[in-house]
């Protein structure tokens, strides 16, 4: 019961071990995702911001470079619509005076009227050369209606020797028709130039597209480009749908994922885009994430080993326990075997513990702990003060002390213990306790006085033959002396005087004693003789009065036997010396009984018992038995004499048993007791009287009472 209570407290602790190494886990774990996916959503908000706020400050950058461009157009269309430009030679005019005209953020600025042709320039080659209306014509037709200031792609001048982004805006008379073309042209880095060579980073892209889906102007690690086709991207179809927005997707240039924002210039086909690698705006929280990484996984590994520890120490204690238990279950079967049970007392705090053998010694329930009062009631009084002694000379000497003691159990058995005790000391050598075993040696001593009662027997066979001998011997001379005193009377029956009478009269006296002498010795001679049963129909009252006789012959006892019997006469067929044997032993016990406490003899009555058996008892008016072993009375060594083998009612029963009847013991309620036995009677036919009379008729006749010494 303990090694599964044992193993099932193991189990739920396996069980809360394996949940709660997951439950710290799982919490580590949950730590670890929760933290690195809070710190890249910090990251990424963070480089989202940022990219927004680059892109806003490109926005507006543009916008306020277009814006100088488109107001440098309005002036120039303003003095053309002044006629500053009409020449009667129908030449250029030249525009490098005008401060606005000639910023020098511009690469040229021209003017180009409706048939294409050239009327003023700030770039000087173009000032004097042939075929201006043919390029101007081609250059004008970039200009789309409804558009302020159109932003061309980016197209390789051979004017000006460079890329060149060119800004086209319609010049309209009074009515709205278009008069001619202005045009400014921009190197595509000036779209980018707000954030220098070192504003931007490496993995850092900006971008200015035109609706078109061509970039016009493309700075990345530190290089401006342009006319990269990117209508294929994520971007281009995302402005198409909104004027702003941020998101993460591989670039249309670069396929590795990048953090893209994105605003529309308000007033021009173009928008703007600045963005960055997301690898670089995940760098620092990577680099966190793969120390957290690490450090739960350290964590993690050793969470698990001091499970697996504590998991091996619990495997080891179970283990450890099941050999205790093993070891306890061996030492608790050996008590039992032995009956041995051990106890232990404790003086501070008072503790008395028992093992379990010792509860079955004590027919105990373990649940109602130890006995301590109820104890010393079960011990006879001399066992109580064996007991006292054997304590106070190991709790105040420090001695070893052994001592035997008679228990009377609950079941009213008597048992017979050996308890050993020795002191418990502290470091010190101070008495703290005892403690000891108690041992069951019923079993031995009965074995040892069944030793002494085959000795006895041996000695009492001795003695049976020696009064064999003696009662042999005995008889010729009592013969011899029986026929003198016959010749005797004989020959003083011829003188007739009055004292010869009185002599002869003595004479019959003398030989009637030598041959009552003569029956006893003959008796006595069956009783101690040995042999093979002999079973012989007899009398009851005939079987008495030999036993009487013996008796009194023998001086068994020092009272008068009183008789109580019916009138009929119960035939019986018994080894006549077997029952005399038994009722020998009866009276015995009987007259030692009430030895100074009762002066009335003891009494033998017969009656019918049952329909087809006697009861033959001896009543005495001693104290009778005490309640506890009228049960097992006729068991060995069971008595209550001092001194007593516990044989006698023993063999009795064994007589009695072999032929077909049973032996009883009672306590009368007037006082004293009663012992018999039972026998079967004959068969009915058989119960007659001398006389002839049915038997019947004495069962309720008189009873006879006769007295025997």
């Amino acid at each position: 019961m303990i090694v599964k209570l044992s193993e099932w407290m193991s189990d739920r602790t396996r069980i809360f071990v394996g949940l709660g190494t997951a439950f710290v886990l799982a919490m580590i774990w949950s730590f670890v995702i929760g933290q690195v996916s809070a710190e890249s959503d910090d990251a990424m908000a963070g480089a989202t911001d940022r990219n927004r706020d680059r892109t806003q400050i490109l926005q507006q950058y543009v916008n306020r470079t277009l814006n100088t461009a488109r107001l440098a157009s309005l002036h120039v269309g303003s003095l053309k619509a002044k006629g500053a430009f009409d020449s009667e030679k129908n030449l250029p005019v030249s525009l490098a005076a005008d401060p606005i005209a000639s910023d020098p953020t511009f690469l040229g600025l021209r003017v180009i009227d409706a048939r294409g042709a050239l009327v003023a320039s700030t770039i000087e080659q173009e000032l004097a050369g042939s075929g201006q209306k043919q390029r101007s014509a081609a250059l004008g037709r970039r200009v789309r209606d409804g558009v302020e200031l159109a932003v061309s792609r980016t197209v390789d001048s051979p004017l000006l020797g460079r890329p060149t982004i060119w800004l086209s805006r319609h010049l309209r008379d009074s009515a709205g028709r278009s008069v001619g073309t202005v045009e400014i042209g921009l190197e595509p880095s000036q779209l980018t130039a707000v954030f220098g060579t070192g504003a931007a980073k490496p993995n850092e892209n900006a971008w200015v597209v035109g609706s078109d889906g061509f970039i016009r102007a493309r700075m990345s690690n530190g290089k401006v480009t342009s006319d990269q086709d990117v209508r294929h991207g994520e971007l281009f179809r995302r402005q198409q749908r909104s004027d702003e927005g941020s998101f993460v997707s591989r670039g249309a240039i670069d396929p590795r994922p990048r953090l893209i924002s994105y605003r529309r210039v308000p007033g021009y086909d173009l928008f703007v885009s600045y963005s960055t690698l997301q690898d670089a705006a995940l760098k620092v929280p990577r680099v966190r994430a793969t120390i957290l990484i690490l450090g739960a996984g350290l964590t993690s590994f050793a969470v698990l080993a001091l499970a697996a520890l504590f998991l091996r120490g619990l495997r080891l204690r179970e283990r450890n326990a099941r050999e205790l238990a093993l070891a306890k279950t061996r030492m608790e079967e050996a008590q039992r075997v032995a009956r041995i049970g051990d106890w232990a007392r404790k003086f501070n705090p008072d503790q008395l513990i028992w093992s379990p053998q010792l509860y079955a010694m004590y027919e105990r329930e373990p649940a109602l702990g130890p006995m301590e009062t109820e104890f010393t009631e079960m011990l006879r009084p001399d066992s109580v003060e064996r007991l006292n002694e054997a304590v106070d000379r190991v709790t105040r000497l420090g001695e070893p002390a052994t001592w035997e003691m008679q228990v009377r159990l609950p079941s009213g058995r008597t048992r017979v213990h050996l308890a050993s005790a020795v002191p418990t000391m502290d470091t010190n050598g101070n008495i703290i306790g005892f403690h000891g075993t108690t041992q069951d040696i019923t079993d031995q001593k009965r074995q040892e006085a069944l030793q002494e009662d085959l000795t006895r027997l041996a000695r009492t066979g001795a003695m049976n033959a020696l009064a064999a001998t003696i009662s042999h011997e005995l008889n010729q001379p009592l013969t011899a002396a029986r026929n003198n005193l016959a010749s005797a009377q004989m020959a003083l029956d011829g003188t007739g005087t009055r004292d010869d009478t009185k002599a002869i009269d003595r004479l019959k006296t003398a030989s009637q004693q030598i041959g009552l002498a003569g029956q006893i010795i003959q008796r006595m001679r069956k009783l101690v003789m040995t042999g093979e049963s002999e079973h012989t129909l007899v009398r009851t009252d005939e079987l008495i009065t030999e036993a009487l006789a013996i008796i009194m012959a023998a001086r068994i006892c020092p009272f008068e036997i009183g008789r109580k019997e019916p009138a009929v006469e119960f035939h019986i067929r018994v080894d006549c010396v077997q029952i005399q044997q038994v009722l020998l032993n009866l009276v015995r016990n009987a007259c030692e009984a009430q030895v100074g406490s009762s002066d009335t003899p003891p009494v033998i009555e017969v009656t019918k018992h049952g329909a087809r058996s006697v009861r033959i008892m001896v009543i005495d008016h001693g104290p009778g038995f005490p309640e506890e072993m009228i049960e097992n009375l006729a068991e060995p060594f069971a008595t209550s004499k001092e001194g007593g083998l516990g044989l006698g009612l023993t063999i009795a029963r064994t007589i009695i048993e072999a032929h077909g009847g049973s032996l009883f013991a009672q306590n009368r309620p007037g006082g004293g007791a009663a012992v018999g036995f039972t026998l079967p009677l004959e068969d009915p036919r058989l119960w007659q009287l001398e006389d002839g009379t049915a038997a019947a008729r004495a069962e309720t006749g008189p009873d006879r009472l006769g007295s025997h010494r």
